[in-house]
């Protein structure tokens, strides 16, 4: 057997996979269509590329901007001033901060689902960013080391952006 195979899928697989992952109801332009504005802007990245930390920044100049005191720790939860699309509902962005003319919503959509919008793209160093995921795997899950060395789909997994063993 080809270990090659396991780890390197072919691209119409991936291609396959990531189309049906994108038309799915995860899709933002799909769930929240109705919720969206002209003026939303998405910080957009791949996962594990500070993305969080971003808005962090953000999120706590837009609170200065709106006579907020700002600390260490956000007087207002970060989902409610800059929601995540996959987790908050872009509905419930606390009142005080929908006076900017602009509202930040983090995602994880390709440039395809978040077209026509104003938009920030994080980019880090993939090697980076999988070692980023590999680390939150390991302190989540301490045997998910010992795993990913001995179980060739584990390790497939983990390197397939679908998450998927091939």
């Amino acid at each position: 057997m080809n270990i090659l195979r396991l780890v390197r899928p072919t691209y119409s697989m991936l291609k396959t996979e990531i189309r049906t992952k994108l038309l799915s109801n995860n899709n933002i332009l799909n769930t929240n269509k109705k919720e969206l504005k002209e003026t939303d802007i998405f910080v957009a990245s791949y996962p594990r590329s500070g993305n969080t930390w971003t808005r962090l920044l953000l999120s706590d100049v837009m609170l200065q901007v709106l006579g907020f005191e700002t600390d260490v720790k956000l007087p207002i939860v970060l989902g409610k001033i800059s929601p995540d699309n996959t987790i908050d509902l872009i509905s419930e962005i606390e009142p005080k901060v929908l006076e900017l003319p602009f509202r930040l919503i983090k995602t994880h959509e390709r440039y395809d689902g978040i077209r026509g919008y104003k938009a920030i793209h994080i980019f880090r160093n993939p090697a980076d960013s999988l070692t980023s995921e590999f680390q939150l795997k390991k302190r989540k899950n301490p045997e998910y080391l010992a795993d990913f060395y001995s179980d060739p789909d584990v390790f497939a997994g983990f390197m397939c952006p679908c998450g998927q063993p091939i």
